[in-house]
């Protein structure tokens, strides 16, 4: 095994159960979205995501949310091809599987005649774009 590998098992190894078994479910999870993705149209997968809930985040356990968040940044490193996309949907599943309120955001930008960018996330943080307004289902079309 070559050093990089070592590392990573005893990064592994110092986890607490709890966050291992976060870490392989949103790694599990992350793979799944990234299929679903290139699968389903966007109406499906946005269904699957239980578009944008309705439940105040404001009031969730954050420290649970930080957990389940922390797991899939570390999961999205080591799945190659994560987008945000993927992360987000991934989020969602698991906070709706731990019965945590969740909001999906969709966003997109066009700076100053600059290219075109979109943005997923899980509990929003869109502030340098433009909120696509989906709602619980996307506009016909989408």
């Amino acid at each position: 095994m070559d050093f990089n590998a070592m590392r990573l098992l005893r990064k592994w190894l110092a986890l607490p159960g709890q966050e291992k078994r976060l870490f392989l479910a949103a790694c599990c999870l992350l793979v799944s979205a990234k299929l679903v993705c290139r699968l389903l149209p966007f109406r499906q997968v946005w269904k699957i995501a239980g578009g944008a809930d309705t439940e105040a985040v404001d009031t969730a356990p954050r420290a649970k949310i930080e957990k389940i968040r922390r797991a899939i940044d570390r999961a999205s490193a080591r799945v190659h091809g994560s987008t945000c996309l993927t992360r987000a949907l991934a989020g969602a599943l698991m906070l709706r599987f731990y019965g945590l309120p969740h909001r999906m955001a969709i966003g997109v930008r066009k700076p100053g005649g600059g290219e075109f960018s979109a943005h997923a996330c899980e509990l929003p943080d869109l502030a340098s774009f433009t909120p696509l307004p989906l709602g619980a289902t996307p506009p016909p079309g989408i």
